[in-house]
């Protein structure tokens, strides 16, 4: 994809060495400093706006096709209808004289009726067409936001009035695609023309209904080959508009790093936070250590403080745990509120690493807690 996009960059470049470098920016998007793909958020942004990439020649080519094909199938049916209300009411004309006002809103509902009838087919294909043209191009899409007024588009500046109307690439592009598709449209109906002109001159020794149906048939498939020609021009257009949106909506670094902030949040924000929500966790869980029965040392490297109340406690539970600095803090918490402090290494460093604050201390622990509670128990008495 970035080949092919670089590829279509070239035929600009003799653009931007003929103009002045202030018309040159609007060449690119890279002029302005817009490197960066787009994210996904900056595309789903856009869309909400009602800004997509699509060709309006594909739903025209559908729409056309599909009438084609209508008239094809049902001209007959159409034909026959109109000839019907011809007949019925231009045909007895002198009659409409005698028509009073309380009767003319009927026949007029009337006329109105069989017309909708006779065109029901070909503008409920038209219509689907259009749409199916549409929702291939975008998806299923519904915003009015494109509806808003927008004042801040309008800068009616010289500068800004050159690069819509004379140095735009769209306009350059568009300019080229008119002419390359009536030259070929052109070149296609000629030998087309060629092709059949011995035919539309025997037209001349024919009937008028067997010449109109020699030019109906003929002229139905000149504007069925140029339709479908005009669908297939409209499939490279398309993936020409991808493109053209794309560069419209690149982003510059410093976006990507804005969009990511608002997204995930400023990453010192987060850590402030994470610092917020540790030191809150810190204070409740040096609040529960006057609750503590034993607090177990390593000794300076490791506090657990452990609780265990009968009728209260299925077991016993670690209601503080901590390291270095805040063993320390424990420690001296469990003194103020003399709290027995006994120092096992194995324990305490088994303890802190395998069991959470305010989670009940696994039975394999048991005899060792059950030793140390004996032991305070005795020193108590």
């Amino acid at each position: 994809m970035e080949a092919w996009q670089k590829r279509i960059g070239w035929i600009f470049l003799p653009l931007k060495s003929v103009f002045s470098p202030s018309i040159g920016l609007y060449f690119a998007a890279e002029d302005e400093g817009r490197t960066e793909e787009p994210t996904e958020r900056r595309r789903e942004k856009e869309r909400e706006k009602g800004r997509v990439p699509k060709s309006p020649e594909i739903p025209s080519s559908l729409v056309a096709l599909g009438g084609l094909v209508v008239l094809f199938l049902a001209g007959g049916f159409m034909l026959s209808g109109m000839i019907g209300m011809i007949r019925r009411f231009v045909g007895n004309f002198s009659i409409l004289s005698t028509i009073s006002e309380t009767e003319m809103i009927p026949l007029l509902l009337s006329v109105s009726a069989q017309t909708a009838l006779l065109m029901l087919p070909l503008l409920l294909v038209v219509t689907i067409m259009g749409i199916v043209g549409n929702v291939v191009q975008t998806g299923l899409m519904f915003t009015l936001k494109p509806l808003e007024p927008d004042f801040n588009r309008i800068a009616l500046t010289w500068d800004n009035m050159m690069k819509r109307v004379f140095f735009s690439r769209q306009v350059a592009v568009n300019l080229v695609k008119t002419i390359l598709k009536l030259a070929l449209l052109g070149w296609v109906s000629y030998i087309i023309i060629m092709h059949d002109y011995l035919n539309v001159m025997k037209t001349g020794e024919m009937g008028v209904g067997e010449s109109l149906r020699l030019i109906s048939f003929l002229s139905f498939k000149l504007a069925l080959i140029l339709t479908l020609i005009l669908f297939f021009l409209s499939l490279p257009d398309y993936l020409y508009q991808r493109y053209e949106f794309t560069e419209s909506i690149k982003m510059t670094k410093q976006d990507i790093k804005q969009e990511y902030r608002e997204s995930d949040g400023d990453p010192l924000v987060k850590q402030r936070q994470r610092r917020m929500a540790h030191d809150l966790l810190r204070r409740n869980m040096l609040q529960k250590v006057p609750e503590a029965n034993v607090v177990i040392t390593n000794p300076t490297h490791y506090a657990v403080a452990v609780r265990y109340i009968e009728g209260v406690d299925n077991g016993p539970i670690v209601v503080a745990k901590g390291e270095d600095n805040l063993a320390l803090l424990i420690r001296s918490i469990a003194k103020r509120n003399e709290i027995p402090i006994v120092e096992n290494k194995a324990l305490a460093r088994e303890l802190y690493a395998r069991v959470n604050v305010d989670q009940s201390i696994p039975e394999q622990f048991y005899t060792a807690l059950a030793a140390i509670f004996k032991e305070i128990m005795g020193a108590r008495v």
